[in-house]
């Protein structure tokens, strides 16, 4: 019962069943049942109560612990982002006498990954080797992880599995191709994962949703690069979903997971045919859920995919409809009994989708309305992805009654990283014509991590220059120009900054306002530096 309540990710009747047990009989329950409800709190992300359910494990029901539920326990710490309290555990309980230490030692391997740490993965896998510890399914796991995520090392990833296959006793399951895929989905590698995924069949490893999401996403983007059309790729789609629901294909699991047929349903919508792709979705409907059942409708991954074409055919009243669920569905969740911490896992549920809010704002006139929006969802820890922020400051910046929304959203998350971006453009060059690398501290932090100072949030040279535009139009209807200036110079001093560096020669009256400010205009553009300290 407890295995049911994982799988439709039930933590509320996981603990109802929990406490009726113990009110009946509290021989019946073991640390593999605690083992598998701490573990459910990896899922939402909810280190309390999987602490909670540790501590009642070992002081009202007087179970020892083993490597079981300490290693969920610390997966839970892991998942919920904090990794350091993981190796404590891994501090605490890493004794010669608990019972499947290798569990521990995985777990510490994959908190060390998260934290990017390779050389304390390397110093466990030599303790490991040195204790003799015997190696199991999931010690393969994390290997790969570090191979991919870590060493970026995907040939030796791919050696592994291959001694897995010839491994006399631990075999490669689906788990260990998703690493491999995941990783390769991340690199744009779509062959790589095609070669997997038959290698998997060469072998008879029966397949998850997870990697034939992987599979259906390669197909759909090799054929969009080469060809355009998606006929193809949806004629495979309708077969894996037909095998599916036959039982003529080799998989894990009862019913396709959603976002098989999510993803495809986007892509289809924004390049092919936003009618096709809702016959997607009825033909995953027809195969895997009654007539008379909707919830498919209440589901994240789907209710995404419906945003995506209902917003690409422009109808907009489904689409405000749609997203008003999504938001209800999203607040549900939030102030479930269980969510006694925040769910980390339901930050991106608005990443890819805000642009499209966006969008539906300005069609319809109420634009006003996205200030509030993205304060809303900001304060409450969504993620709004780039493009998302640079959709809304183009809209944002057309009209009157918005535009010092967009001034703020530039000065305070979007210019830092465009300044930074050009910065690192104009020292490179530099570099290259003067043979003079060396002499800048950021190219040679570039060149020691090429990963480092990459922004998250920039603006794009398209937002830039749309957004210069429309404050030289605004600038020109207002009759004081001059008192404006003044307070956009003192509320968003870095995004004037970069606005002022040259003259508005499309404002009416500019040349007066040059004029009468020569001194400041000309301090400004030679230190190429905010000067609060400057009367304007």
């Amino acid at each position: 019962m407890f295995k049911v309540f994982r799988g439709l990710s039930n933590i509320e009747g996981a603990l109802r069943l929990l406490k009726r047990i113990t009110e009946s009989d509290v021989s019946l329950i073991s640390e593999t049942h605690f083992a598998l409800l701490i573990h459910m709190c990896a899922k939402f992300t909810n280190p309390l109560i999987a602490h909670e359910l540790f501590h009642v494990m070992t002081q009202h029901y007087d179970i020892r612990p083993t490597s079981r539920s300490v290693a969920a326990l610390m997966d839970v710490y892991i998942e919920s982002g904090n990794p350091e309290k993981a190796l404590s555990l891994f501090n605490e309980y890493n004794r010669d006498n608990i019972e499947g230490r290798i569990s521990l030692f995985n777990k510490a391997i994959k908190a060390y990954t998260t934290m990017g740490d390779q050389h304390q993965c390397e110093v466990l896998f030599g303790k490991i080797v040195k204790l003799k510890l015997a190696n199991d399914s999931e010690f393969f796991n994390v290997m790969l992880r570090y191979l991919v995520c870590l060493k970026r090392d995907y040939d030796s990833a791919e050696r592994v599995i291959d001694q897995m296959l010839n491994h006399p006793t631990i075999k490669p399951d689906v788990t260990h191709f998703q690493v491999l895929m995941d990783a390769y989905d991340k690199i744009s590698f779509r062959e790589g994962i095609h070669n997997l995924y038959r290698k998997m069949n060469e072998n008879e490893i029966p397949v998850n949703s997870k990697v034939l999401h992987y599979l259906i996403k390669a197909t759909f983007k090799v054929q969009m690069r080469s060809q355009g059309d998606l006929e193809q790729s949806i004629q495979l789609l309708d077969r894996i979903m037909k095998n599916a629901a036959e039982r003529t294909l080799d998989i894990t699991f009862g019913q396709l997971h959603p976002s098989i047929v999510a993803w495809p349903m986007r892509a289809v919508a924004k390049y092919h045919s936003p009618m096709k792709a809702l016959d997607l979705l009825n033909h995953y409907s027809h195969l895997f859920y009654p007539k008379e059942d909707f919830s498919i409708n209440s589901k994240f991954t789907v209710m995404r995919s419906l945003l995506v074409v209902s917003a690409e055919i422009e109808q907009w009243d489904e689409f405000d409809s749609i997203f008003e669920r999504y938001i209800a569905r999203a607040e549900a969740l939030m102030k479930a009994p269980s969510a006694t911490t925040r769910n980390k896992k339901l930050n991106s549920l608005f990443k890819g989708l805000l642009v499209y809010k966006v969008r539906h704002l300005a069609a319809t006139q109420k634009i006003y309305l996205l200030p509030d929006l993205l304060k809303k969802l900001s304060s409450e820890g969504y993620v709004i992805d780039n493009l998302s922020w640079n959709e809304a400051v183009k809209e944002l910046f057309q009209d009157s009654r918005t535009i010092e929304s967009g001034l703020k959203i530039i000065n305070e998350k979007l210019i830092h990283g465009f300044n930074l971006i050009h910065k690192y453009r104009l020292l490179k060059r530099h570099a290259e014509e003067t043979n003079s690398a060396n002499r800048s501290w950021l190219l040679r932090q570039k060149k020691a991590d090429p990963k480092s100072f990459q922004p998250t949030l920039y603006l794009s040279a398209e937002t830039y220059s749309k957004t210069m535009e429309y404050m030289d139009r605004y600038l020109s209807s207002l009759t004081d120009l001059e008192g404006t200036l003044r307070t956009f110079i003192k509320d968003y001093p870095y995004f004037m900054k970069s606005y002022l560096m040259k003259p508005r020669t499309h404002i009416n009256g500019w040349d007066k306002i040059e004029a009468d400010h020569a001194s400041y205009f000309a301090a400004l553009r030679q230190s190429k530096r905010v000067t609060l300290h400057a009367q304007f």
